[in-house]
């Protein structure tokens, strides 16, 4: 089930609610997937990262802060020095690998976007229900509950050419930005940007760590 799929243009919904009301938390982000590049664009944040591969299969990544100014560069050493070399597949579907170990298949459904396999289970107690279109390699919906904080991700828009006026990062890249190789951060923790730059790298460590 955890395949590389089709290049695509996908519009996803994230909310947050506590309790079952009304959500706390709203945003739209954008994948643009291709065979050798990915695009993975938060406008409200300000924040965008393009994953790119080469011929070699080797994998690099920029990250662009639209809000600081700033883009923080990872050559692929860096990125494996890190653990943050996610695998390609993963990068352009949105979900985590560890999902399709531990979640059990319970029926199919038809979507707007096509069949779908709804999975479910836990992963460190966080209740998960995923719907995943097996032919696009994306889910159309996630719904992860923990305690009484519930995530919701939903598929709201697929297009298979990214339409002109979705936003890319390069729309954030052409401003004066500050270029940052990530190993030149290290001597610079008394910056509050460095922070917001490590909590970003976590999260991929958590993602890549299940291979390992």
């Amino acid at each position: 089930m955890w395949k590389e799929g089709p290049p695509v243009a996908a519009r996803f919904g994230v909310s947050i609610s506590r309790d079952g009301s009304r959500p706390v938390a709203q945003e739209d982000w954008y994948l643009l997937r291709d065979l050798q590049r990915i695009e993975r664009v938060r406008p409200d944040a300000g924040l965008a990262e393009i994953w790119e591969r080469d011929d070699r299969g080797e994998v690099s990544l920029k990250r662009v802060f639209g809000n600081d100014s700033r883009i923080v560069e990872y050559v692929p050493g860096e990125l494996r020095a890190r653990q943050m070399d996610v695998p390609w597949e993963s990068l352009g579907s949105v979900v985590d690998p560890r999902f399709f170990a531990t979640l059990k298949r319970t029926r199919t459904v038809n979507t707007r976007y096509g069949r779908a396999s709804v999975l479910r289970g836990s992963i460190a107690g966080e209740r998960i229900e995923l719907w995943w279109l097996d032919a696009l390699a994306l889910p159309a919906r996630v719904i992860k509950q923990q305690q009484n904080v519930r995530v919701t991700i939903n598929l709201k828009t697929l297009h298979f050419t990214t339409p002109e006026n979705w936003p890319r990062a390069d729309m954030m890249e052409g401003r004066i930005f500050e270029t940052i190789d990530v190993a030149d951060l290290g001597d610079r923790h008394y910056d509050p940007f460095v922070h917001k730059v490590e909590s970003l790298d976590a999260v991929l460590q958590g993602v890549a760590s299940p291979r390992r």
